[in-house]
């Protein structure tokens, strides 16, 4: 399949990634994983979390575009997932889970 045969999503939501000290669980993926992905959907088509909002804010937003959003601000993506943004000069939403941090677990 190459990117131009699908509906694109408007953004890309990511929560666990294995490698460097973090297992492999069900549904995360790895360093490479997330690699391959900002490749196919390419840099030109994924734009920076503020760049995002302002399109979409303005009625301007391309449909060809998205954003990367990260769940929960687990550590696993700090330490594999962030340094791969840094490498593209990617800058995402980080969406934090706060109710443990107000000690209301859920």
């Amino acid at each position: 399949m190459n990117s131009g045969s699908f509906r694109r999503p408007y953004g890309l939501m990511f929560h666990h990634f294995h490698g460097e000290g973090h297992p492999k669980i069900q549904g995360s993926l790895s360093a490479d994983n997330l690699r391959s992905i900002i490749e196919f959907f390419g840099l030109n088509n994924i734009l920076s979390a503020e760049d995002w909002h302002k399109q979409v804010m303005s009625g301007n937003f391309n449909s060809q575009q998205t954003c990367l959003t990260f769940d929960d601000s687990l550590r696993c993506q700090y330490d594999i997932a962030l340094p791969i943004l840094q490498d593209y000069d990617i800058k995402a939403f980080w969406f934090v889970y706060t109710a443990p941090l107000e000690n209301k677990i859920q």
